[in-house]
């Protein structure tokens, strides 16, 4: 228990969190301004003042809590009052008992079965942006206690791409947006603050000016993996195999899976050097097989660079609906920003499987060619952009093949 009383002054965005109710709240801001101890704050005191009040701490893994999160608890929160065991390591902690009943659970994501099968009446994610949107919506199915009258869901983080699920989420009002500044925590240092202020690019507007902003001259600049990569289960309706020939670069294939709507989910990927005619042969046999056992699907097309010739001819001549891909860069490029965004409900047009981990790489750092100057020009770098090629062909075939496809003004 609590050995004496320990007072804090609210500002700003931290005394707003005291003062709302609302169900899902996002408290956001640039680094430093103590959204983390505002939040922690929060929840020791409703803790503290509801008996038999359950509270859930959370970050993507239990891991990374341990000396973020945890630390800060201990330190500043609870102080030398607080009797915690001596034989239990800050890593193992898994509860905080209060004297009153209530209790706050410390979880990661990696490891969900044991905080998902019990009910809280506040969940708390950390650094949120780690999380997908998927990971929250199921945590919140978790606020049943009803010890509190507001079951509150909240998050913090900082700043991140403009698309990312946090900031689609807050724009369409499905969460309250609590803005946290520099301003609300009076233990900054100058020297601090202007070790933000020069940073550069997209880190100084998220880290310094607290603004969701892209990467500079990423090619797909709303790319976020908490959006874009999650596992997928759907009533897939077609089934085609984009690929980009190589030998002494990769040879990548893919497995795409479409729904109804035509939303692609890139489910499995090979991504080789060395490879010969044959060894593509037996990928897009073991590829096929894959269709037809998981999912009941034949491959309706494999979607190929025209420039390799005696692979389509092989593939044709091996029985495959091989089809030569539209390789204009540009039109493959827009058709694939369009993809990579989210519906009118807030899902992603396209999404990619954990499993998918070169493609992940790829996307990531996927840019436009910088001139002499620096300054972006409208062609795409020519490294790591092998799963790019492919999947632009497989974007443009989905492209004029199906009569869903939205088109979205970038």
């Amino acid at each position: 228990m609590m050995a004496t009383e320990i007072r804090h002054k609210l500002y700003g965005g931290a005394a707003d969190l005291f003062d709302s109710k609302a169900p899902e709240i996002v408290l956001e801001g640039p680094a430093g301004t103590g959204k983390t101890f505002a939040l922690l704050l929060f929840c020791h005191y409703m803790a503290r003042n509801n008996p038999g009040c359950r509270i859930l701490f959370i970050r993507k893994t239990r891991a990374s809590m341990t000396e973020s999160v945890l630390q800060i608890f201990e330190a500043k929160i609870l102080h030398r009052g607080w009797l915690l065991n001596p034989d239990i390591q800050r890593s193992q902690r898994a509860v905080y008992n209060y004297a009153n009943g209530s209790a706050i659970v410390c979880g990661g994501l990696d490891n969900v079965d044991r905080i998902m099968s019990t009910e809280y009446d506040i969940i708390a994610l950390f650094e949120a942006t780690e999380a997908t949107e998927n990971d929250w919506e199921k945590l919140l199915t978790r606020l049943r206690n009803n010890v509190l009258p507001a079951q509150q869901g909240i998050c913090d983080c900082n700043p991140g791409a403009p698309g990312h699920w946090i900031n689609q989420r807050a724009n369409r009002e499905a969460m309250a947006r609590i803005l946290s500044r520099h301003t609300d925590n009076p233990t900054l240092t100058p020297e601090y603050l202007d070790r933000l202020s020069h940073l550069t690019g997209h880190r100084r507007a998220r880290l310094f000016l607290g603004q969701w902003a892209a990467a500079e001259g990423l090619i797909y600049d709303r790319w976020d993996e908490a959006i874009f990569v999650r596992p997928r289960k759907g009533k897939w309706k077609r089934a085609i195999l984009p690929i980009d020939a190589g030998y002494s670069n990769p040879c990548t294939g893919a497995l795409w899976l479409l729904d109804g709507d035509d939303y692609p989910h890139v489910y499995r990927e090979w991504y080789k050097s060395g490879m010969i005619v044959a060894d593509v042969l037996r990928e897009a046999e073991r590829f096929k097989m894959l269709a037809r056992k998981r999912f009941g699907l034949e491959l309706e097309a494999v979607v190929v660079d025209p420039s390799a010739a005696e692979l389509i001819e092989e593939l044709g001549r091996a029985g495959y609906p091989v089809h030569p891909a539209d390789n204009e860069v540009l039109p493959g490029i827009q058709s694939m920003q369009e993809r990579l965004t989210l519906n009118d409900m807030g899902a992603p047009r396209m999404t990619y499987d954990p499993e998918c981990r070169d493609s992940i790489r790829e996307i990531g750092s996927y840019h436009w060619q910088p001139n002499k100057d620096g300054q972006a020009t409208d062609k795409p770098a020519k490294a790591d952009d092998h799963a790019m090629d492919r999947d632009r062909y497989g974007s443009r075939y989905v492209d004029k093949t199906s009569g869903s496809m939205e088109v979205i003004s970038l």
